[in-house]
């Protein structure tokens, strides 16, 4: 008996399952740490958040509704807090990183996939989207329907993972810029989808139902629209005023030097103009381009499309915020670059087991490295700026 709780004890896979788990809790841990007094005031974008979250003002503008409900039901427990007011960016983030891991755990493997989730959580841009009850991190919910979808092509016949699949879907359509992302992913991906819908063999009633449900979740949307038709702009990122070509095209490449090197002004969630991504992700998207582009050409030149497309939306809008739609993405070329260095290790050293653990070390360095710059930066360099102290002043 004590030999099988030894050995049980010992397995590779309780180890995996509590280095998980003691991850999720401390990257929980830390993005609740100060929440709510770091910084003390408000941004302007937050205080508006605030006034939104209310049932009423859901319904007139329900833009990121789901965001909203939730932000609604803590503010209720102490209208006044704002740790609960930005809690709520925690619970989004916790669900999404979730997603984000499923997703790379099927394609990388469960340390890679760890790995790179801990660098997409420690990406200062998206700690401040996270710790910020502005709504920045429902910008983050492609993860949730990739993942939901996921499950669904694992499950073909079974329903519950349709189901999934299918709210996911449908309250995604509340998150700007969704739709479009939506519409490409059900052109690319037709047949699957097709298939999907064949193998879980609704009658005509039972998808006659599922629409119905569907109309039901967009009620919101639908009359928040109808009582303010300039909603429409801002779900499909469509700007209100177009410019010239020439400064349209500026704009994007700006947008694209923003995600990479350097921004053109200052955004509230980063510091100075410093970029989304810093250097040591910079170089493992490198590698990670690299390895696709001699093996998963498509898939690649679908992140790249995507990116190229998300860049030039957030150009058009002169919104860094929808940055965010693209970072997932190029997270998981990240790990790309991560899976690529780790096989080129085992590939010098293929049956040597201390090499396997020397190159999990060697990359968990790199890692620890990143998280400790995403700390400092956010909440030692960023609460502490001069255009952060004169932004969050709304009490």
């Amino acid at each position: 008996m004590l030999k099988k709780i030894r050995r049980v004890l010992g397995s590779a896979r309780l180890r995996g399952a509590t280095a998980t788990l003691v991850c999720a809790a401390g990257i929980i841990f830390f993005l609740s740490y100060h929440l709510g007094s770091s910084p003390s005031g408000l941004s302007p974008q937050e205080a508006a958040a605030r006034a939104s979250a209310a049932l009423h003002a859901i319904a007139n503008m329900p833009i990121n509704a789901p965001f909203k409900i939730v932000q609604n039901g803590l503010i209720h427990i102490d209208p006044q807090s704002h740790f609960l007011l930005r809690f709520a960016s925690v619970i989004f983030t916790s669900i999404f990183l979730g997603c984000f891991f499923y997703l790379l755990k099927g394609w990388f493997g469960k340390s890679i996939a760890l790995l790179t989730t801990i660098i997409l959580a420690f990406t200062p841009y998206f700690i401040l989207a996270a710790r910020s009850a502005g709504g920045e991190i429902m910008f983050f919910a492609p993860v949730a329907v990739l993942a939901s979808y996921l499950v669904a092509t694992k499950n073909i016949s079974e329903r519950p993972p349709f189901f999934l699949f299918f709210f996911c879907t449908i309250l995604s359509l509340y998150v700007p810029g969704m739709l479009w992302l939506l519409l490409l992913g059900a052109i690319l991906r037709f047949s699957r989808i097709k298939e999907i819908l064949v193998e879980v063999e609704f009658s005509v009633v039972q998808y006659f139902l599922l629409l119905l449900v569907a109309l039901i979740i967009w009620a919101p949307l639908f009359y928040g629209i109808y009582q303010h038709p300039g909603q429409v702009k801002l779900l499909l990122l469509i700007p209100a005023h177009f410019t010239t070509m020439t400064a349209s095209l500026q704009s994007w490449l700006w947008m694209l030097s923003a995600t990479f090197f350097h921004a053109h002004t200052h955004y509230n969630l980063i510091v100075d103009k410093l970029p989304l991504l810093n250097a040591a992700e910079v170089g493992l998207l490198v590698f990670g381009c690299y390895i696709m582009w001699s093996r998963l050409k498509l898939e690649l030149f679908g992140i790249l499309v995507l990116t190229l497309l998300i860049t030039a939306l957030a150009g058009l809008n002169n919104n860094y915020a929808m940055l965010g739609l693209a970072l997932p993405f190029l997270a998981i070329v990240v790990g790309m670059g991560l899976r690529y260095l780790y096989i080129e290790w085992r590939y010098v050293f293929p049956l040597n087991p201390i090499a396997k653990g020397f190159a999990i070390t060697l990359m968990s360095a790199l890692v620890l490295m990143h998280v400790i710059f995403g700390i400092r930066y956010s909440l030692m360099a960023w609460p502490n700026t001069v255009a952060t102290t004169h932004t969050y002043v709304v009490k």
